[in-house]
C-alpha cells in the first residue's frame, strides 16, 4: 500500500533529479565542456618569486596586477615578475605585518591589506602604507588588529570584519572606526 508520504518523498527526488539534471546541463552545454575551451593554468610558487606557497588571498586590480596575499607578504605579480612588500623592523611606512589575510581595492583604486596584525593601505605612488591598528583606549580606532575581510559598500565606506573585534565600518574621509559587536544578551 502506498503511504502519502512515501509519494510525496518520491516527487520530491524526482524534482530534485531535474533541477540537478538540468543546472548540470546548462552549466556543462553554456559554458565551455561542449564548445572545445580551453582554460589553461599557471602554477606560480616561490621558485617564481612568489613570497610564500601558503597564499590566503587573491586580488585582481583595475591597472591588471594579480595581488596574493601570503603567510609570509604582499606579492604584486605583473604577468612576469613579482614584487613582494614585507614588513621592515623599525619602518612605519611598511606592512605591519607578513601574513595577509585579507584584500580589497576601493572604487577610486586605493588598495586595503588586511593582516593578523591590523589594517593597512598602500599608498601606490610613494609604495609606502599607511597603518591601522586597534588602540584599546580609543573607540574610534579599529576593534581587533586582526582582520579577516573587507568590503566596500556603495557610498565608499569600508566594512571591517575582524577576529575578536567584531565587524567596523570604516569611514576613509573622517580616518576612523565605527564598531559593531555582539552582545550576548541581545
Amino acid at each position: 500500500m502506498n503511504k502519502p508520504g512515501n509519494a510525496r518523498s518520491k516527487k520530491f527526488r524526482a524534482l530534485l533529479f531535474v533541477f540537478w539534471w538540468t543546472a548540470l546541463s546548462w552549466t556543462f552545454g553554456h559554458h565551455g565542456l561542449e564548445n572545445n575551451t580551453h582554460i589553461r593554468f599557471r602554477h606560480l610558487t616561490t621558485a617564481d618569486g612568489l613570497s610564500n606557497n601558503e597564499v590566503l588571498c587573491i586580488l585582481r586590480d583595475h591597472e591588471g596586477f594579480m595581488w596574493f596575499g601570503t603567510a609570509n607578504g604582499l606579492n604584486r605579480f605583473d604577468g612576469f615578475n613579482f614584487k613582494v612588500y614585507a614588513p621592515e623592523p623599525g619602518n612605519p611606512n611598511s606592512l605591519s605585518n607578513q601574513k595577509i589575510t585579507s584584500l580589497c581595492e576601493d572604487h577610486r583604486g586605493v588598495l586595503w591589506i588586511g593582516t593578523s596584525a591590523g589594517l593597512n593601505r598602500l599608498d601606490r605612488a610613494t609604495n609606502r602604507f599607511i597603518r591601522f591598528a586597534n588602540q584599546p583606549h580609543d573607540p574610534n580606532s579599529l576593534g581587533s588588529d586582526w582582520v579577516s575581510t573587507i568590503y566596500e559598500d556603495r557610498n565608499g565606506g569600508l566594512w571591517i570584519g575582524t577576529l575578536g573585534g567584531g565587524l567596523n565600518r570604516f569611514d576613509p574621509g573622517k580616518k576612523n572606526f565605527r564598531r559593531f559587536s555582539h552582545l550576548p544578551h541581545d
